[in-house]
């Protein structure tokens, strides 16, 4: 956060996408996506992230507010987004931050479907994805969140309910689902960051999609049969998979 002054008045401003409420975030996406000029969307993006009254910022000469256009860089630049400002929606619990805990199974159906969203830009399948994070919170009566405090809410992932999912945020505002979206490309994006020897030149796993990849981490036997790999928190399966990776380098003979 960053403290900023206008019309001698002073206002806390964010810094980056993680420091972004979840209205700020719906806002600004709105914002951004608008067809206005350059100017206009920046004016626009300070008002939401200061939060300055309609008034006060009515008065507050433009070459004021100029000056301050630099800080709304990171909005423009790419996207860093791991904070999940929605956790909860429509009586359906999202994952948590960065994904810390979802399986590399889910991982596998999330990435296909938002790759053919990518590619068609179908409702289906962005609804699909969205259907695949957001499910049903377990029994709070059953949950012990003294044994595990940062456990998954969520019902377990099952794939045969994908389409029952869909169907139940298929009508939910337009302005929700992107916002979901968007932390989920902050995720894949930091992802690729994190573990960029798991991910090709392009930033998608490996040649043959993420299915190859836990196939490959099978096979290994480090963490046990597919059943096992695919059942791994979606960290843990990457990370072993890096140091797999890395081992196999240490290991091969060098060409003289």
């Amino acid at each position: 956060m960053v403290t900023i002054c206008l019309n001698n008045k002073y206002y806390e401003m964010p810094r980056a996408w993680n420091e972004l409420t979840k209205k700020q975030l719906i806002t600004c996406l709105n914002i951004i996506e608008n067809g206005w000029p350059d100017d206009r969307k920046r004016l626009a993006l300070i008002r939401c992230l200061t939060g300055i009254r309609w008034w006060h910022f009515a008065i507050c000469p433009v070459t004021e507010l100029q000056e301050y256009f630099y800080l709304l860089n990171f909005l423009f630049d790419d996207n860093t987004l791991t904070k999940n400002l929605l956790p909860f929606y429509d009586n359906l619990y999202g994952p948590c931050n960065f994904l810390q805990n979802i399986i590399a199974t889910e991982y596998i159906f999330t990435e296909n479907h938002y790759l053919l969203y990518k590619e068609h830009a179908s409702e289906i399948d962005l609804d699909c994805l969205i259907g695949i994070l957001y499910r049903k919170g377990k029994n709070m009566w059953r949950y012990d969140y003294l044994v595990n405090p940062e456990g998954d809410i969520r019902l377990p992932f099952n794939d045969n309910l994908i389409p029952w999912y869909a169907s139940k945020v298929k009508d939910w505002p337009p302005k929700i689902k992107r916002a979901i979206l968007h932390f989920y490309e902050g995720c894949r994006q930091q992802l690729v960051v994190n573990y960029s020897d798991c991910f090709g030149g392009s930033g998608e796993p490996a040649k043959r999609g993420m299915l190859s990849l836990v196939v490959m981490m099978a096979e290994t036997g480090i963490f046990g049969d597919f059943e096992k790999v695919e059942k791994l928190l979606l960290h843990t399966f990457f990370i072993g998979l890096s140091e797999n990776i890395d081992q196999a380098r240490r290991i091969q003979p060098k060409v003289i």
